[in-house]
């Protein structure tokens, strides 16, 4: 018996999806006949912490499909009562926790899936994996739907996913890849229904382990539009004397700015959409489950707005942000944002090629940059295209070409073009390869324009995965290889190495459950250094048998000091724990110490900083959640007596948050955070109403105080910006 057990795990999965007739009604009872009646598959492993392990509970799992949906019944069962742990969190947050994550391969081609998580009181996340598994996009948000219910001995759900919600071959019958998951809480294990062998820990994400689901015949997504208006307007109010009563600046945000938007989607085929845009959505107070932004424009978020979201794992270059497309639509210095004018989007996969492109056009605004000189941002054509080709069944080779052309006066342009490629030798070794080469193009014969020659960049690395992991990187870029004006790079002009060095393991039956430990060596320098940086970075954390986290890090750098053309040695360390998150109450604390250097004038001045920062978290119900956070500083300087007024020895930031989710579709969140460095107090309040699916309701609002940085009196402070925030979106699918 323990022999067929043990033969069990390593066996090929696959279910079949049963058709039905009459669609399951979606409550999350699972008491009709096609649940009760259709085995599915029950064979789940140990994913964590052991992987391959038997399984400590049972899970059963039924697929069935119609015409227009997926239809999956989930049994979660316990031995022993009140297992469940469940906490009501806002959509996109399934949180801490009980839950079921489901991944499917719609093309079976092991480099692409959609996932989607939900918890035991039907708390909903979404994401799309491409890449194999190595990247994961969490700003995917589909159409899809979850209901469950607790007992006593386990918990149980059923879930709906629109053929329309999905991409798939043009064919007949669908093999599709699958893998699903179970988190237990209270034991802190992951079990899951996949073909992973011991072998592949530490390899993260593997699609081509999927299971596999046969049986779905005759399906089409049908004619599927989606129509996306959304009408979002705040009032600012600011000040820029505090001690003044009143406010001197009230405003709205202009028309033009995309107050009135619409996003428009067609499914042209089951492989193949086509998004246009006009005015596109930016306000992104939902784009994370802790911070709130007023702003239309995302400055610190990943990209959500829907135009751009679809599809966007295809624009993916290793090594640098070639597309990154917070470019368009960018916020000014002041605080201006460039309307968006409109934009199409053609993203899809043929056979073994994946296609994107993608046009945008700005409008022109005037703008006071940072220092005060009045300007002009100018119209602007945002252009991208790019292809890949799977090569020698799990590699790739692609092709990338971005372009800003300036549509009015003399003629500017920026443009980028790009090569790589991931070749996928074994199951554990990875070969990374990418270049590009910036050039402009310029009208107006002016001096600047023969500056803006083009540069390349170059980047390659290899990895070995699994439980030792290592690899190396080389990158270089040529001074003038600036692909800022589509994508995003730091620092041009740099030439850099690394290897790493890391071990990790884990253990069921330990007081230690999880250890990794690694070193990472690294050389660079700018092109225009005389001298090299180099040194390492080590770390060392591991998971106890109660399920706290420590950890230790430190770093020895010999860094080079352009400002004095000397290299110096600087040290970091740290050290932490956090208690089990699991937990109603749970906390931690991490301490640093590190080296700073301070110019002012000549010579330089040597220091050293001491941080202690700690956080912890409550649960006062299941759906009322209380977080901190606090951040000490303390700085030594040395021999040098320092302006406190303007290098303080102490400074410290702290933060607090409250979020009540009063039901899965409405929740409220009061944040406040105190800085007394930059002497700015704020407070953020929003309100979110999932009215519909993807449609949204959200009131927010924030105020910030301020005082003046240049004081000893941290807490003297006034009111200098208070703005109020509506948005409604509502989604419309044909």
């Amino acid at each position: 018996m323990e022999l067929f057990l043990v033969l069990s795990l390593f066996s090929l999965r696959t279910v079949e999806a049963i058709r039905v007739d009459t669609p399951p009604v979606i409550d999350g009872k699972l008491t009709e006949p096609c649940w009760l009646e259709n085995p599915g598959f029950s064979d789940f492993m140990e994913n964590w912490p052991v992987l391959c392990d038997p399984a400590s509970e049972s899970t059963r799992v039924v697929v069935l499909y119609d015409e227009d949906n997926l239809y999956m019944g989930c049994f979660c069962p316990y031995k022993d009562s009140n297992q469940v742990v469940a906490w009501l969190v806002p959509r996109g947050s399934v949180g801490d926790g009980d839950d079921i994550t489901i991944t499917i391969d719609t093309y079976n081609d092991d480099r692409n899936a959609f996932r989607f998580a939900f918890n035991p009181l039907g708390n909903q996340r979404d994401a799309y994996l491409s890449e194999g598994g190595r990247s994961i996009d969490e700003s995917w948000d589909g159409v899809w739907y979850v209901k469950t219910s607790i007992e006593k001995y386990g918990w149980y759900a059923e879930l709906a996913v629109p053929f329309k919600t999905l991409r798939f071959k043009p064919q007949d019958e669908q093999i599709w890849g699958l893998c699903v998951s179970r988190w237990l809480d209270n034991r802190a294990e992951r079990v899951l229904w996949s073909d992973y062998s011991p072998e592949d820990f530490g390899r993260g994400t593997m699609i081509e382990r999927f299971g596999t689901i046969t049986g779905i015949h005759g399906i089409k997504p049908g004619l599927h539009m989606e129509f996306l208006p959304h009408l979002t307007q705040t009032l600012h109010m600011g000040n820029t004397d505090p001690t003044s009563a009143g406010f001197e600046d009230i405003s709205l945000v202009p028309i033009q700015n995309g107050v009135i938007g619409l996003d428009y989607k067609w499914a042209v085929a089951s492989n193949l959409t086509m998004d246009i845009t006009t005015f596109p959505d930016y306000g992104q107070i939902e784009a994370d489950p802790e911070e709130i932004n007023l702003s239309q424009y995302e400055t610190y978020f990943s990209e959500r707005r829907p135009f751009f979201t679809e599809g966007s794992s295809i624009f993916d270059f290793p090594y640098l942000d070639i597309v990154y497309t917070r470019r368009i639509g960018k916020r000014l210095p002041d605080g201006t944002e460039v309307p968006i004018f409109g934009g199409g989007k053609f993203t899809g996969k043929v056979g073994g090629t994946e296609l994107g492109f993608l046009e945008a056009l700005t409008g022109s605004c005037e703008y006071t940059d940072w220092y005060g000189n009045q300007l002009r941002e100018p119209l602007y054509l945002y252009s991208v295209g790019r292809v890949t080709q799977d090569i020698f069944g799990r590699s790739k080779i692609g092709f990338i070409a971005t372009s800003r052309d300036k549509m009015e006066g003399p003629y500017k342009g920026d443009h980028v073009a790009g090569v790589d490629t991931r070749l996928r030798f074994t199951d554990d070794w990875d070969l990374v390869v990418a270049g590009a080469r910036t050039f402009y193009s310029d009208t107006a014969g002016t001096p600047d324009s023969l500056m803006r020659r083009g540069g390349n960049i170059l980047g390659m690395g290899v990895t070995h995965a699994g439980l030792f992991t290592y690899g190396a990187d080389l990158f270089y870029t040529d001074s003038t290889a600036n692909i800022n004006a589509v994508g995003y790079i730091g620092r041009p002009g740099r030439i850099s190495g690394s290897v790493d060095f890391n071990y990790q393991n884990s253990w069921n039956d330990k007081w230690i459950r999880f250890l990794s430990a690694g070193i990472y060596p690294n050389i660079g320098k700018s092109l225009s250094d005389s001298l090299w940086s180099y040194g390492a970075y080590s770390s060392a954390s591991a998971t106890l048998y109660n399920n706290w986290a420590v950890w230790l890090n430190g770093s020895l750098e010999n860094s080079f000091f352009y400002e004095d053309n000397t290299q110096r040695l600087t040290k970091n360390i740290g050290t932490g724990f956090t208690s089990n998150s699991a937990k109603i109450f749970y906390g931690g604390v991490s301490a640093n110490t590190w080296d700073q250097y301070i110019y002012q004038n000549d010579p330089l001045y040597f220091g050293h900083v001491v941080s202690i920062n700690p956080n912890f978290g409550l649960r006062i119900a299941k759906n009322l959640f209380i977080s901190g956070y606090a951040a000490l500083n303390r700085t030594f300087y040395g021999d040098w007596t320092a302006d406190t007024l303007y290098y303080p020895q102490w400074m410290w930031t702290a933060g607090e948050g409250i979020r009540y989710t009063a039901t899965n579709k409405l929740s409220f969140r009061l944040n406040l955070e105190q800085n007394t460095d930059a002497e700015r107090y704020n407070q953020q309040l929003l309100a979110s109403w999932e009215i519909a699916p993807l449609s949204y309701l959200y009131l927010a609002s924030t105020m910030n105080l301020s005082g003046d940085p240049n004081t000893a009196t941290p807490l003297d402070v006034e009111v200098s910006e208070v703005a109020f925030y509506a948005k409604v979106v509502y989604l419309f699918r044909i």
